[in-house]
């Protein structure tokens, strides 16, 4: 049985999942429209990757996966990707592979 207590801890994830969810489909929509924005640059498009990248790993922790957890899978998905040469995007997973396994 959940205390008030516990019960209080529940719904502020709830909420902040909630929260991140919607920073996320907004850093989206942002980086949407700085392709159509004539005058974002490379630096605008980076800082929203950066953000967008920052609030994922924040809500796999709300969801219980840890940032190593995330890591390690990520670099098993890049391995597998490389390994895929009819893979339109084969050469950009390897970079990424290599710049992760420099980390």
């Amino acid at each position: 049985m959940l205390n008030s207590e516990n019960q209080i801890d529940i719904t502020k994830n709830i909420k902040m999942i909630e929260i991140l969810k919607g920073q996320i489909l907004a850093g989206v929509s942002d980086l949407h429209n700085s392709f159509i924005d004539i005058d974002s640059d490379t630096m605008d498009k980076m800082e929203i990757f950066a953000d967008l990248t920052i609030l994922i790993y924040i809500l796999a922790k709300k969801l219980g996966i840890s940032p190593e957890a995330l890591f390690v899978k990520i670099n098993k998905k890049l391995k597998l990707g490389a390994l895929d040469e009819t893979d339109i995007f084969n050469e950009d997973v390897k970079e990424l592979l290599r710049y992760f396994n420099k980390l």
